[in-house]
């Protein structure tokens, strides 16, 4: 079940069945601002070739509260269900962007996903 803290109250979200992907990305020392900056442009435009994408928002660690243990860049992708998520998953642009932008880029151990159905 999906829960929201709103202030002292714990609300209960609407109904809505949804896959969500959630991303960490940590990212060498090496990699410039300039690169960063094209990695989020590159992932934000995911949605125009991946019909399969409901909701896609990508962005860095806040730097005034970023430590040695944060990820670098991170994002959440909606999808309508499982079946949509996979598809992404095997998507040649998907695919393309990890191989060209990511991977290159990428610490060892560097990334983290979580994949949670909500209902």
């Amino acid at each position: 079940a999906c829960m929201w803290l709103v202030g002292k109250k714990v609300a209960k979200c609407k109904k809505r069945h949804t896959t969500r992907h959630h991303i960490l990305l940590k990212l060498k020392p090496e990699v410039t601002e300039e690169e960063i900056e094209n990695l989020l442009h590159d992932l934000r435009a995911l949605p125009k070739s991946c019909p399969m994408i409901k909701l896609a928002e990508f962005g860095r660690q806040d730097q005034a509260i970023d430590d040695a243990r944060s990820s670098t860049v991170g994002g959440i992708v909606e999808f309508a269900n499982t079946s949509d998520y996979e598809a992404y998953a095997k998507h040649p642009d998907h695919l393309a962007l990890i191989k060209k932008e990511i991977l290159p880029r990428l610490e060892v151990n560097g990334r983290a996903a979580l994949q949670i159905h909500l209902e």
